[in-house]
Formats: C-alpha cells, structure tokens, sequence
C-alpha cells in the first residue's frame, strides 16, 4: 500500500459503490431475535464491531448492532441485582462472584431487538445509497459515525466504514491529495484531554466509565500516569469464549486484556505508534489501514503519548478540506 505514480483520484468523483467494489467480505448480519450471546459470538467469529439487524425477510429495519450496544448493555447488567425478575439499581462489589454467574445469564438472554430499544439513536437506519458521493458518506463519518448500511429497496446491499474508506485511500495515498504529506500533529485528541482508567482497576470498573463517558477505548495507565496498554471494545468479545461467569470482570483491566489478547494469539503489549515529529497524514492512514485498527498513538521523543488520532479525526480532516476545496473551485 501506499502512493502510486497514477494522477491523484478526484474524491469528490468517488461514489459508495466504487468502495464497496474493492471490497470483497461477504455480508454478516444478524437478526433482531438473537440473543446477545448469539450476536456477539457472530461478531467475534467474523472478526467485526458490528453487524445489520434484519428480520426475516432480510429488510434492515432496526439499524447496527454494534460492539458499543454490547458495553452499553454489559453496563447496565452490571450494575443491576435480579431478585424475582425485577432489576434493580446496585453497585457489585468485587466479592459478589455468584451475582455475576447471574449477571451472565441475564446478559445473554435478551435479545438483540431488546438492547437496540434502550437506544434512542437506534431508532433511526443510517443508510446511505450506492451511488452517492464518499463526501457524503465522510460527513456523517466526521461526526462519529463508524458505519452506514447501503440498501437497495429495504434490503442490505453492503456496509460502508470508516476502515473501508481509509483502506481505499491506502491502496493509493496520493488520493489524499495535499493533504498526503501535511503533518498529523494536532490532528486526534491531545494526551491530556484523554479519560484515562489506572491499570489495576477491575475491568467491570471500566466497562462502567466508557458507558458514561461514551468511549470506544480507554489508555490504561500506571500509578505515575505513564501508557501501559489500551483497552478497545473489542477486547469485550471475551465475553463468549467462556461458559462459567463473568468473574474476569473483577480482573485488573491491563491483566483482563492481556488474557483475553493472549487467548486470540496477539501480542498484549503491542501499542500502535507513530512518532510526533515526523508522522504524516499519509503515514496514519497507512498505519490505521495495514494494522486493521481503529486508533493509535503519536509519541513524542521521550517517548511519552502526545495524541491519540482516530479514523473518525482522519475522516473529519478529509470531509472538511475537500468541501473547503469544492467551495474554493466554485
């Protein structure tokens, strides 16, 4: 991957369908009846944050069940007693393990139609069509967005993502146009504006604060608030690979990542850098897209995190140089 001698490809001229044509992974969904055990072992086993909910025709009506659904929910679960069907609200305790044997039951059994209900943001597909423009879709990306169903008629015809676009552009970078070589300092979320979590807090603890905080990731940090590791939603995935409990939720959260990376046969250690001082546009859109990964770190001569830069920051910088560019041609 990388810059090509071909001339620089006009975003703008780019529509949905050409991504999608470059991209060859069969449609995964999954249905509004599944249980949340079901769903999230779809997602794990087809190595994906998320998945179109269809009903039995196969018309999308219910939108993305996501990674995020999966926290949102493990959240609420966690901070809840069951005693005679009736949920009630309450803080576990790190010693109550035959509470989270029944957490885990209650967790699995609802369906995916009962989690995507608690979200209001749910009710509404976030749909775009084929023949639409990418800076259409890089508007909605600009905001947060990581995901869009393309329907023809009510049917699912493709998922368009931040990751597909930005493998798009690293297959030729100079599709980036000036923007191939501009320095990506200042381009993510400054180290210190991050919500950070200390290493030895359990994980359910952690669980709770990217609910609140409505965070995808989490720095994990030691006592001298130095990076150590980094916690993603899709380390939750976790959470189908064992039949007892839930009892890894009272793990450290640095000890309950490295389990569950080791389990899958990564390295638990590995971070995703880049330098400070040199690191380009290009350089991250390389990165993002080699690594298959959402977020990574820029890191200062020291060593020490400077930022942590996003696909949603690379999309909102394309999105609003290329409209500041149409503007300017008009």
């Amino acid at each position: 991957m990388g810059s090509t001698n071909s001339t620089p490809t006009d975003i703008s001229n780019v529509t949905v369908g050409n991504i999608l044509s470059t991209n060859k992974r069969p449609i995964i969904t999954v249905r509004g009846t599944d249980k949340i055990g079901d769903a999230l072992k779809v997602l794990h086993d087809n190595q994906i944050l998320s998945a179109p909910v269809v009903n039995n025709h196969g018309h999308c009506r219910k939108g993305f069940f996501a990674m995020d659904d999966v926290i949102m929910h493990l959240a609420r679960v966690c901070k809840q007693t069951i005693t005679n069907g009736e949920a009630k609200s309450h803080h576990i305790k790190t010693d109550q393990i035959e509470e989270l044997v029944i957490r885990r039951r209650y967790f699995h059994n609802e369906t995916v139609a009962d989690v995507l209900g608690r979200h209001r943001c749910h009710s509404k597909i976030l749909k775009i069509k084929k023949n639409k423009p990418i800076s259409d879709a890089l508007h909605v990306f600009a905001a947060g967005v990581q995901r869009l169903t393309v329907l023809k008629k009510k049917n699912v015809i493709g998922v368009l993502t931040q990751s597909a676009i930005l493998k798009w552009l690293a297959e030729d970078t100079s599709r980036l146009g000036e923007l191939e070589n501009e320095k990506a300092e200042n381009l993510g979320i400054p180290w210190t504006r991050l919500i950070k979590i200390n290493k030895d807090e359990p994980a359910i603890d952690a669980v709770e604060l990217m609910h609140e905080k409505c965070v995808f990731s989490l720095p994990l940090v030691d006592d001298d608030g130095n990076l150590v590791g980094h916690l993603s939603m899709s380390d939750f995935k976790s959470l189908i690979l064992k039949d007892e409990d839930f009892t890894d939720l009272l793990l450290p959260v640095y000890v309950f990542v490295k389990r569950y990376r080791e389990m899958i046969g990564k390295d638990p250690d590995t971070l995703f850098t880049l330098p400070a001082a040199t690191a380009t546009i290009k350089d991250v859109v390389i990165k993002l897209a080699n690594e298959g990964i959402h977020q990574l770190y820029l890191l200062n001569d020291q060593g020490e995190p400077t930022d942590l830069i996003s696909m949603t920051n690379v999309c909102y910088k394309i999105f609003h140089h290329t409209r500041a560019q149409t503007v300017q041609n008009a």
